[in-house]
């Protein structure tokens, strides 16, 4: 997966679904963010098995795929990029590579067969 974005955009979107994101210890998978990049969009899914959640952002798709991340950890990341305008997400092997113009972070990924997501 690879997708660029504009960095207000998705805070917004990582930010609503953080809320709805698991808390659940014996499925740590739960309190993470499925990501699946097709066409123009990216679509933002979470879930806490009593709620779920589906946002889509419009991105440029560079190479379409999805990832499971710990939520917590990617919107906190997103949101604390203050002077970045454009971001870009990509994967390789079991990592999501956050990248802008200025700063660079590697977020480790979660299995994401186990994922239970809103259809």
């Amino acid at each position: 997966m690879k997708i660029e974005c504009i960095k207000e955009h998705l805070e917004v979107a990582l930010n609503k679904a953080d809320k709805i994101a698991g808390k659940n210890i014996t499925l740590p998978v739960l309190a993470g963010f499925y990501l699946d990049a097709h066409q123009n969009s990216l679509s933002i899914k979470a879930t806490n098995l009593d709620l779920g959640i589906s946002i889509n952002v419009p991105v440029k798709v560079v190479e379409p795929g999805s990832v499971v991340v710990h939520a917590h950890t990617l919107s906190s990341f997103v949101s604390s990029l203050v002077k970045d305008r454009n971001i870009t997400l990509s994967t390789k092997d079991q990592v999501l590579e956050v990248k802008t113009p200025s700063t660079k972070t590697n977020i480790k990924t979660l299995p994401g067969d186990d994922f239970r997501h809103p259809s």
